[in-house]
């Protein structure tokens, strides 16, 4: 989390550049790339959460490390630790076949990779572990789905808080609580749905509405009585030719409650023109 400290320390070193130490460092260890001091100071004392997918992430190279633990090395940790990000947020999408059974493999097997190496990795279990896995030097781990699909009653929302879940995408199609940005038809948020948000609420599981259709999304704002998550995203203003536009979201989307936004950085979120990025990799930055 980016501290009003950190900001205002930004400030004064960018006025006082041409006064003050204008050297050049190496931010991680063993790293090749040099920072400027002001760099260097900013992302020392800021905490960043990252949210990806297995394959974008330092454990690439380690893939299954959910289902066995020991297959992650210390080469693998390295990666991930000169990174520089304090929590990573490995969430992915079921869509077909038995969503819940998916789900539920998925998060059981978070679980025991922290578990296992609870030396270096902290489950996220609240706001407070941000700071608390920055302090101890741990890399935290966010528990999520991109796919609230294995919700299959309200009570689900429960049970897998329970087992750890603290971020849930409502839709990355249509489900039975709204639609996807790229279907055809957006009803807006489900009976079904808007029950789900509040026992979200309730327990204390962030709303993500990254891939919900744009009458979803706003329902959710508006049924939502928390702010709500546009984890990996961008403003459609920016950038409306982009082939992505319907998965960008409208000004008036995500100024309401005082939600967060987290822009990706895959090229055509940010660009109409160009290559695009071989990895999908998001960021969050929280005020």
């Amino acid at each position: 989390m980016l501290s009003r400290r950190s900001i205002l320390r930004a400030r004064a070193l960018a006025v006082g550049a041409p006064m003050i130490n204008r050297g050049r460092f190496s931010l991680f260890a063993h790293g090749e790339t040099e920072y400027s001091a002001r760099t260097v100071d900013l992302i020392s004392r800021s905490t960043r959460d990252r949210h990806v997918g297995l394959v974008d992430s330092g454990l690439q190279e380690a893939r299954g490390v959910e289902t066995n633990p020991d297959r992650f090395q210390p080469a693998d940790y390295l990666r991930l630790k000169n990174s520089g990000i304090t929590v990573f947020h490995p969430a992915v999408g079921y869509t077909e076949g038995d969503v819940y059974a998916d789900s539920l493999r998925d998060i059981n097997g978070w679980n025991a990779f922290v578990n296992a190496h609870e030396s270096r990795f902290l489950l996220v279990k609240d706001a407070a572990d941000f700071e608390r896995a920055k302090a101890l030097g741990k890399i935290g781990i966010l528990i999520g789905q991109q796919n609230s699909q294995h919700f299959r009653t309200v009570e689900d929302v429960d049970r897998f808080y329970d087992l750890g879940q603290r971020v849930s995408q409502l839709t990355y199609r249509g489900n039975r609580i709204g639609a996807g940005s790229s279907d055809a038809r957006d009803r807006g948020l489900s009976e079904f749905g808007a029950a789900i948000v509040e026992r979200m609420n309730r327990v204390g599981m962030a709303v993500d509405i990254s891939h919900c259709g744009d009458r979803t999304s706003l329902d959710t704002i508006e049924a939502s009585r928390k702010p709500v998550l546009v984890t990996h995203s961008n403003c459609r203003a920016l950038v409306p030719a982009s082939p992505v536009a319907g998965r960008m979201k409208p000004s008036s989307e995500w100024r309401q409650k005082g939600g967060v936004m987290g822009v990706t950085m895959v090229r055509i979120f940010v660009r109409a023109e160009g290559p695009l990025q071989s990895k999908m990799c998001w960021t969050i930055l929280t005020t």
